[in-house]
């Protein structure tokens, strides 16, 4: 039955029963509501307004053009760890030389014990050490590299084609998806993002109230959309696009150093896969499908997914406690309803 009206003394429905227009007693509605463990299913009209994806700010760099700085860093850590035989008897793989420098690149930004807890190792300032005073030309690749990573005001990245890339976090969280942290892979991706974009719908929902404010007489809902994907929230645009780019060079480089495979010991594989991702197949296209690959489920199941990584589970709720500033249930689910569908709309 579909409830379309009331008076004093009725509630009025269309009962398919019966007729347009039915009109039944309150208290007979009420107890029956009740023996039937009220049941019901609210309509409400609403229309998703994704926010607006920030342009790329003119003279940024190509992320496809630092590949060749990458693969000298290679270079220079596989002559490192020969140095100070990090590897005796044997030599480092493409994993180990990976993780080396997503180490290095994350070094000034993602260094506190919140990742270190995360990624399980903390920042190899012996690397660092190295490049600084091995030589002239190491010297220049590490200042030359510092532009991106340097914690106040790094130099931004793109992919050509509108994605922005924030080099020390997509190292970080490449770096986690690389790793055998504590922290479940998710945490340094998508999933810590979501969380602080719940702790900012929190804070922006209390100024609902402020006719000065930009949320002012906005729904719950409304404000999570604003919020989620915004390049002024902490779960933004930008974040997005390094982390599922993450996702996808983690997966492609365990997936090419496979024991006994012929990239097993590649030095230069993480430039291999950058090149692959951003240059030679333009993966990055894909970046907001990569999503449904990792959790394992079709398109349309996406917001169940995120729901239950993010609410239901253990390791959820304890994400959005600690990063998400404990929010209500209700925030919480807005704001994964707002994470699937801009990710729904952002699909090539």
């Amino acid at each position: 039955m579909l409830l379309v009206g009331y008076d004093d003394e009725h509630y009025i429905f269309n009962d398919p029963l019966r007729s347009k227009q039915t009109y039944y007693r309150k208290s007979a509605v009420e107890i029956a509501y009740a023996g039937l463990f009220k049941q019901a299913i609210v309509i409400e009209e609403y229309k998703y307004i994704q926010p607006p994806i920030p342009t790329v700010k003119p003279g940024t760099r190509l992320m496809s053009d630092l590949i060749s700085d990458i693969y000298k860093l290679e270079t220079y850590y596989k002559q490192y760890c020969d140095a100070y035989f990090l590897y005796p008897g044997t030599q480092p793989t493409g994993i180990d030389v990976a993780k080396g420098i997503t180490n290095f690149l994350r070094s000034e930004n993602y260094n506190d014990f919140e990742w270190y807890f995360t990624l399980g190792t903390g920042v190899d300032q012996g690397y660092i050490s190295y490049l600084k005073n091995l030589d002239a030309i190491s010297l220049q690749l590490f200042t030359k590299t510092m532009q991106y990573i340097r914690k106040e005001n790094p130099l931004g990245l793109h992919d050509g084609e509108g994605g922005i890339i924030d080099l020390p976090h997509l190292a970080a969280t490449t770096e986690a998806y690389l790793s055998n942290g504590l922290a479940p892979k998710y945490w340094a991706g998508w999933g810590g993002d979501l969380a602080t974009g719940m702790a900012d719908t929190t804070k922006r929902l209390a100024s609902s109230s402020d006719p000065t404010s930009e949320y002012y007489g906005k729904s719950l809902q409304e404000i999570a959309d604003m919020t989620i994907g915004n390049e002024n929230s902490q779960c933004n645009y930008t974040d997005f696009c390094c982390d599922f780019d993450s996702y996808k060079i983690g997966t492609l480089i365990l997936e090419g150093c496979q024991p006994g495979s012929q990239d097993e010991y590649n030095i230069h594989l993480l430039s291999d896969v950058l090149k692959q991702y951003y240059q030679e197949e333009n993966l990055f296209r894909n970046r907001f499908k990569w999503i449904e690959e990792e959790l394992e489920v079709h398109p349309l199941h996406v917001m169940m997914e995120v729901e239950m990584a993010m609410g239901e589970s253990f390791d959820g709720k304890f994400l959005v406690d600690l990063k998400g500033d404990s929010p209500t249930p209700e925030v919480n689910k807005a704001c994964c309803k707002s994470f699937s569908l801009y990710i729904i709309t952002m699909h090539p």
